[in-house]
C-alpha cells in the first residue's frame, strides 16, 4: 500500500456503473430504476434508515440478486465476472459478521484464507491489518467478548485484509461513543486519503458523511435523488451565511428584510442570513452601514443538511 496522498489523481473509468438497476421485495420498490457512474474515491452513500441503501450495497456485492438493469464494477460486468470481482472488493456488513469461539487474529486470518492467500501470508497480513486499526492484545481474545468498538476495528480489518480496490462500508460507526466514532472514521478516511483504496460509506448520519467524503449520493425511497461533489453541493449554498451577534441580532433581521434578504434569528441565537447573489462584503457593508458590528460569519454551516432535507422533501412531494 502506499503512503502518498491519492485525493487529486484522476481515474479515467467509474468504479460503480449501473443502469437501470431495480430490486423489488414483494409490492416494495427497494431500488427504483437506478442509473449512477461514480469515479474512484470516499463516496457516501446518504439516506434515511429504509432508504434503500443496503439493498444497493447488497446487490453490488451479489448478495441479493437484481430483479432488472445491468451493473459494473471496477470496470467488470457483475454478471459475467463476479467471482473475479469479489477478490477486489471488501465489505463491513452493518450486522456482526463474526465466527463464534475464535479470537480476532484468527478471525481474520481465516477471512484472508477465504480471499486466496495461503495461511502463512494471511495470518501476517491479518496481524498487519489489526495493527493498522488499532487493536493491541485485544486480537488474541474470544471475538464474543469484544466491546462494540472493537468489533467495528475487526469488521474494518477483515474487509481490507485482502487489499482490496473497492471497500463497503454499511453504517460503520453504529453504537460507538463519539471518541470511537472519530477514531473510526479516521482509519476509514485513511484508506482512500492514503492507501487508494474507493471507499464507499453508508450511514443516515450526515456528519460522518460530511466528514471524509469527497462524493455524496443521496437515496431515499429507492432512487437516487442526488450525485454531486461534496464541495458542489455547498457551492450552491455560498449565499448562506450565519451571523454570531454580540448584540442587535433583531436589528440585523430587519436590515436584512429591507435588503431584501431572507433573514431569522436561529434558536442558537445566530442570524441566519440568504444573500444569494451578493458576496459576504455586500452584506458587511450593510452591517456597517446599520453600526452593526458582528463577532463572526459562518459561511454555510449546514449545507449538507439543507441539500439532504430538500431532496427528501423533493421525494415526499413527487409520490
Amino acid at each position: 500500500m502506499s503512503g502518498t496522498d491519492l485525493r487529486e489523481e484522476s481515474f479515467a473509468e467509474p468504479v460503480i456503473e449501473v443502469s437501470n438497476l431495480t430490486k423489488t421485495f414483494g409490492v416494495q420498490k427497494a431500488l427504483d430504476d437506478i442509473c449512477l457512474s461514480v469515479p474512484a474515491g470516499a463516496i457516501g452513500l446518504l439516506g434515511p434508515n429504509g432508504a434503500g441503501k443496503t439493498t444497493f450495497m447488497k446487490c453490488l456485492l451479489q448478495l441479493l440478486p437484481s430483479d432488472g438493469g445491468t451493473a459494473r464494477l471496477l470496470s467488470r460486468d457483475l454478471k459475467k465476472e463476479g467471482r473475479e470481482i469479489r477478490k477486489l472488493v471488501g465489505y463491513t456488513p452493518e450486522e456482526d459478521c463474526h465466527v463464534p469461539g475464535m479470537v480476532g487474529c484468527e478471525y481474520v486470518t481465516y477471512c484472508a484464507q477465504l480471499c486466496g492467500l495461503p495461511f502463512r501470508a494471511a495470518r501476517q497480513r491479518a496481524h498487519e491489518m489489526l495493527d493498522f486499526v488499532g487493536m493491541g492484545q485485544e486480537r488474541y481474545r474470544k471475538v464474543e467478548t469484544y466491546s462494540t468498538g472493537m468489533k467495528q476495528r475487526l469488521k474494518l480489518a477483515q474487509a481490507i485484509v485482502h487489499d482490496p480496490k473497492i471497500v463497503f462500508l454499511d453504517e460503520p460507526t453504529n453504537g460507538l461513543d463519539p471518541r470511537g466514532q472519530v477514531q473510526v472514521l479516521d482509519l476509514i478516511q485513511s484508506l482512500w486519503r492514503r492507501q487508494g483504496i474507493t471507499v464507499v460509506l453508508s450511514s443516515h448520519l450526515l456528519h460522518d458523511v460530511d466528514r471524509i467524503c469527497d462524493r455524496i449520493i443521496v437515496i431515499a425511497r429507492g432512487r437516487v435523488l442526488v450525485h454531486d461533489r461534496l464541495e458542489a453541493l455547498k457551492a450552491r449554498r455560498k449565499g448562506v451565511v450565519e451571523v454570531v451577534m454580540p448584540d442587535g441580532a433583531g436589528d440585523l433581521v430587519g436590515a436584512c428584510s429591507e435588503r431584501g434578504w431572507p433573514a431569522e434569528l436561529l434558536p442558537n441565537g445566530r442570524v441566519r442570513v440568504e444573500h444569494e447573489g451578493e458576496s459576504l462584503n455586500a452584506l458587511l457593508s450593510l452591517m456597517r452601514g446599520r453600526g452593526l458590528t458582528p463577532i463572526e460569519l459562518i459561511p454555510s454551516p449546514n449545507a449538507l443538511e439543507e441539500v439532504f432535507v430538500k431532496a427528501l422533501e423533493m421525494s415526499h412531494e413527487s409520490n
